[in-house]
């Protein structure tokens, strides 16, 4: 058999489109589908959810895990979500591509902007897009860091964000006084 023919799934895209999607949401990923997979590595089930829905994915991992006897159902999306909670992966969106890896494979970093108080770091990487809160941050010391407990790639876009923030030319803008002498 070639490795094609073991992959063996079945897509059906359900004519309804989901109620209250998101407008922008492009069509393909409104569009309910069905999979039910025999044997196939996850990383050729992710590129045909991909073909299929339309919906960004980068999975990075130093195994890939087989699914087998599986069937799940849903949007781009929830296929994503199905398939993150049967394997215990770790999943973040930015920029509009889903990153997903193990759950294991995480990384700590001290991330830190001199310009930047870690309040302000954490709201400039919220602001971007990037949602924190599946992730361990931390304070330090400094306050100018945070600690950052997530993915590789998480972190490494996370710290060319908080490197990228220009300096605030008001924030370490000390008291100015004049002295006037003599009249």
């Amino acid at each position: 058999m070639t490795h094609v023919k073991r992959l063996a799934v079945c897509s059906f895209a359900l004519a309804a489109a989901l109620l209250g999607a998101a407008p922008g949401v492009a069509d393909t990923d409104r569009k309910a589908h069905s999979y039910y997979i025999v044997s196939a590595p996850l990383t050729d089930v992710l590129s045909v959810i991909t073909r299929d829905t339309g919906v960004d994915v980068d999975f990075d991992a130093d195994t890939v895990p087989y699914v087998t006897s599986s069937s799940i159902n849903g949007t781009g999306h929830e296929l994503i979500d199905a398939l993150t909670r049967q394997f215990n992966l770790s999943q973040f969106e930015f920029n509009g591509r889903v990153y997903l890896s193990a759950a294991d494979d995480q990384q700590t970093r001290i991330i830190a902007n001199e310009a930047r108080t870690s309040a302000e770091i954490r709201e400039a990487v919220e602001q971007s897009g990037i949602d924190l809160t599946r992730f361990k941050v931390s304070e330090t010391a400094n306050p100018n860091a945070i600690v950052l407990t997530a993915p590789a790639k998480l972190v490494g876009i996370v710290e060319a964000l908080v490197a990228s923030l220009p300096a605030d030319p008001t924030a370490r803008r000390g008291k100015e006084i004049v002295v006037m002498r003599g009249i």
